[in-house]
């Protein structure tokens, strides 16, 4: 089977693309932090700056926010966490999920802290 993409168009429209790359990263950060949850019962038991385990975990609701932190990782995220618990991921494109690091309370997927251990 013969392609019509010749080795320098192919190497063209990759250089091409690149940038649409980079406005797609951009895109995907600006849904972070993910708005608060619709349903009631989830928002009073979200993590919040105030609780204890905020402060003591060093809890950033946007990963990159972390990047002074020795212990982060580029694209480490509570989504790619073993502690995000996927059982309880709340089925809507909120993307919060309980926590037991904080007490079971829901963290963003785009959130991060210092007892991240990746999947």
């Amino acid at each position: 089977m013969k392609s019509n993409l010749s080795r320098r168009s192919f190497f063209r429209w990759s250089l091409l693309s690149l940038p649409l790359l980079k406005a797609g990263n951009v895109l995907a950060n600006i849904a972070c932090p993910m708005p608060a949850p619709n349903d009631s019962a989830v928002a009073k038991k979200l993590l919040k700056k105030t609780d204890s385990a905020f402060k003591r975990l060093k809890f950033v609701f946007v990963a990159k926010e972390a990047k002074g932190n020795p212990k982060y990782k580029v694209g480490a995220n509570c989504g790619n966490c073993k502690f995000f618990s996927k059982k309880a991921k709340i089925k809507t494109a909120d993307g919060y999920s309980k926590c037991p690091m904080v007490g079971n309370k829901y963290v963003p997927s785009c959130g991060w802290c210092k007892s991240h251990r990746h999947v």
